[in-house]
């Protein structure tokens, strides 16, 4: 339908950086934004190249908000929007453009195209895979003809089909891709010019030092060091290793192809700014504003704008506190683009005076809150289980934005809210990475994950709780014993998510079900991010998972507030279990998964490695690869 249905996989990653520090989103928002760019750090992973994306004609378009729109567009975690444009524009070529840095984790990614009215209401979306982008699945070749993209409203991308007839307008972009080693040619050719001004084309030894200007004066006295290399030296080793023909001399396109293969991660901020110059320069269209997140912040008002600037709040990845904890920012996997999770204001606002402050935290341990939060759950799960209870499903499925096509049943065949919200899905629905792969252990959830190499690294960048230990969480030294620096994936379930658990690994249950914590507190990142000990007090239940592949798998479910149980399913002590297979379900709330191994079993998958070093939950779905196995 369109353009962009393809459900492939996408990865990111990210800037590591300590739990107290912020995140940068350009490095001269002033002179970057305004001509279309977004600063990145390339030598955190290895760039590929630069896609460029111009808007050309915009046909057809029902804005039922009326008045002037503007256009997003979002990739990776970048996001740029364009100026206004009312409908004598529309019918010309809109002509505003932006260059996206591609990495190589990020090829699979979509692009998310999405056209917002005058008060900023959402008019229509389409997603853009990269081989609708790229003529073929090798990014070097170049549209030959401008992509067709059309639009469609929000429920379309919630499982309801739309007939292509029913679009909501029809836009024709233009795609332009540059590798690395073009960009750095381009910049090197920029230098050349400069040091060869009798147009040679080539640079010999004591040319090509002065060039690179590698000789710098220095602040102090150096120390006396044998082993140190000299600025004229290290010029002298990249001359020789580019100049691979041997004649004394060397060309831009030798030097292009030594950095390039010799130096896979070098492509500086200098190099993209310059092209960024350059292609602004030559263009002669207006550049979208970047150095946004997602495309909320990009559509958000004038209010909140103001606030972010007084530094009442902060739109940013990884952990916050007070105000700037009012936005949850989520790597978004299949579509492969930062998403910002709906929450309401009011109950936000509410877990951060409980959680995360000091009045609040001493309020948590006062028995009457603790019974309050107990009965409170308990009451709130038997009102779900009325038949009363089944208006509210079409309401929900509205707010949440549920795919009902997913669903096995059909809707009318719920007798109460609580049979809807532990639904199952079509068989399909949640294809098993890799299935006739044992070593590839998989999700075990639709959820907001997280993952580290240890615990440690887990207090360092997510769980505040000053008592979050493997003892603790399992309630027994002798059984965290055999978890010891094992890695740990949290899987935190939101009410809009599928709320059934599946089997990580296939394997035979060893133990099964044991039950400790009486607490509900929520699992929500502002709790998860303050001292209150969550994961080890609330109720939960261990099971574990003897795998011929992984060893001893530990799979935890921790109930939360509005959260009165836990349902597990077909588990008995030396039962074989295979990945994928239904092992419960939670209850009316949000919940969570935690999923321990053994030291040395697995190695997680690097994007959900990178974007977890910078407190960043990616979401995942049931099905999806977590990580592979090392054990021998």
């Amino acid at each position: 339908m369109g353009c962009g249905h393809s459900h492939e996989k996408s990865a990111g990653k990210a800037k590591s950086t300590d739990s107290n520090e912020r995140f940068e989103r350009t490095s001269d928002p002033g002179a970057l934004n305004k001509i279309g760019g977004h600063a990145v750090n390339a030598s955190n992973d290895a760039m590929v190249g630069v896609l460029s994306l111009r808007l050309g004609n915009v046909a057809n378009l029902k804005n039922k908000h009326g008045g002037k729109v503007y256009v997003t567009v979002s990739y990776g975690k970048q996001t740029f929007k364009t100026g206004w444009a009312d409908e004598e524009q529309l019918k010309n070529e809109w002509d505003d453009y932006c260059h996206i840095w591609l990495q190589e984790h990020q090829l699979k990614g979509k692009v998310l195209i999405s056209v917002y009215s005058g008060k900023s209401k959402l008019v229509g979306l389409n997603y853009i895979s990269p081989k609708d982008i790229f003529a073929a699945s090798d990014p070097k070749d170049r549209l030959d003809k401008p992509l067709r993209c059309l639009l469609f409203p929000e429920n379309t991308f919630r499982g309801q089909i739309y007939d292509e007839k029913e679009n909501l307008g029809l836009f024709e972009l233009n795609a332009t891709y540059v590798t690395r080693r073009e960009l750095v040619k381009s910049y090197w050719k920029w230098i050349f010019d400069l040091a060869d001004p009798n147009n040679e084309g080539a640079l010999d030894l004591e040319a090509f030092t002065e060039m690179v200007a590698l000789k710098e004066e220095p602040k102090e006295e150096p120390k006396e060091d044998s082993n140190a290399t000299s600025p004229d030296s290290r010029a002298a080793e990249l001359f020789h290793s580019s100049d691979v023909n041997h004649d004394n001399k060397v060309t831009v396109e030798e030097l292009s192809d030594c950095i390039t293969t010799t130096y896979p991660r070098l492509l500086t901020n200098l190099m993209l700014y310059s092209f960024q110059c350059e292609q602004h320069q030559a263009a002669g269209s207006k550049g979208m504003t970047g150095g946004y997140s997602t495309r909320e912040e990009a559509s958000a008002g004038w209010a909140f704008k103001t606030s972010e600037w007084l530094g009442m709040k902060d739109y940013s990845e990884g952990i916050n506190s007070g105000s700037a904890a009012a936005f949850i920012l989520v790597y978004d996997r299949e579509n492969g683009v930062m998403i910002q999770e709906k929450i309401s204001s009011v109950v936000n606002t509410a877990m951060r005076a409980m959680y995360q402050t000091k009045a609040g935290r001493l309020s948590l341990y006062l028995p009457s809150t603790t019974l309050l939060m107990k009965e409170g759950s308990i009451m709130a799960g038997r009102k779900e289980d009325s038949p009363k209870s089944v208006a509210k499903i079409p309401k929900f499925i509205e707010a949440m934005a549920i795919n009902t096509g997913e669903m096995r049943d059909p809707l009318e065949s719920f007798k109460t809210f609580n049979e809807f919200f532990t639904r199952h899905l079509k068989e399909g629905a949640r294809p098993i990475e890799e299935p006739t792969n044992p070593r590839r252990a998989i999700q075990p959830c639709d959820a907001r994950l997280i993952a580290f190499r240890d615990i440690q690294e887990c207090q360092k960048f997510w769980v505040k709780g000053k008592d979050f230990t493997l003892e603790k969480l399992f309630d027994s030294k002798e059984r965290a014993a055999a978890f010891t620096g094992g890695c740990i994936a949290i899987c935190r379930l939101a009410p809009q998510d599928y709320h059934r658990f599946h089997a990580p690994v296939d394997g035979k249950f060893i133990h099964v079900g044991e039950e400790f914590g009486k607490e509900y507190y929520t699992v929500n990142p502002v709790a998860i991010n303050s001292p209150v000990n969550v994961f080890t007090e609330n109720k939960r239940k261990l099971t574990i998972i003897e795998s011929p592949e992984f060893g001893k798998v530990a799979f935890m479910c921790v109930g939360a507030t509005m959260v009165g149980t836990i349902v597990t399913t077909g588990m008995k002590d030396g039962n074989q279990v295979e990945r994928g297979t239904d092992l419960g379900t939670y209850k009316f709330g949000g919940s969570t998964c935690i999923v321990v191994f053994q030291k040395d079993t697995i190695e997680f998958d690097e994007d959900l490695l990178q974007n977890s070093q910078t407190s960043t939950e990616t979401l995942v779905k049931l099905g999806q690869s977590l990580g592979v196995c090392i054990r021998k």
